[in-house]
């Protein structure tokens, strides 16, 4: 992967694409490490346009209000890890062999890829499981209109679904254990790395591997 990787988000979550300038950049960046660092609650406009020596209005100007840009996160986010799961499995012909190796990636999703700059992915991945529910699950005054939404997650979902019919074509609940194995890999990884033991974090991370390639195999009778 390299640092000029642009990935398509859907047009409904954003007034202006945040990727094509340097300011964009910035309010992109620097939101995910003020929704990390006080929570989404507690984030506003005015806040990150004082941390990013600019104004509100120039925020604005990127993004309607901060749940639009809470959905351009989680959507880029789910975009960014179909890429890397993609790029991880490009040169693989084996249908297992490419599940066994997303399962693998997705336990890295948690790590900062540094030939993406601006983006901290490893933070970004907290904001993902700790606010997500906001984009899924709105409140009442957070519902939109953002028909974009779940096409990251999607397209995510694609992508691991294409590599089980690989192997099983027959396979009747496809969605259903690639959403299990999704929702059980990045909720475990939130809570196993809060722990400041290296050598825990280490084997709890292996054994959720095994766990997760024993779930997804002996679901498929492989």
């Amino acid at each position: 992967m390299t640092a000029s990787i642009s990935f398509v988000i859907d047009q409904s979550l954003y007034l202006r694409y945040p990727e094509e300038t340097a300011l964009g950049k910035k309010i992109v960046s620097e939101s995910i490490l003020m929704m990390d660092e006080e929570g989404y609650d507690a984030f506003t406009f005015k806040k990150l346009a004082a941390r990013i020596s600019s104004t509100e209005a120039s925020v604005y100007r990127y993004f309607r209000n901060k749940h639009q840009l809470l959905c351009y996160l989680v959507s880029w986010y789910w975009t960014w890890l179909e890429y890397f799961i993609q790029f991880r499995t490009n040169n693989i012909t084996d249908s297992r062999r490419k599940l066994e190796m997303a399962i693998a990636a997705l336990l890295e999703s948690d790590i900062d890829d540094p030939n993406i700059k601006h983006i901290n992915e490893g933070i970004l991945h907290r904001v993902v499981v700790a606010e997500s529910a906001r984009v899924y699950m709105p409140r009442p005054a957070e519902i939109s209109d953002y028909h974009g939404i779940l096409r990251g997650y999607n397209l995510m979902c694609a992508r691991l679904m294409e590599f089980i019919k690989g192997i099983d074509p027959k396979y009747k609940y496809t969605r259903e254990l690639v959403d299990t194995l999704l929702s059980i890999s990045h909720n475990r990884l939130f809570t196993m790395y809060q722990s400041n033991d290296r050598k825990a974090k280490r084997r709890d991370a292996r054994s959720l591997e095994v766990f997760l390639n024993h779930l997804v195999f002996t679901s498929l009778n492989r």
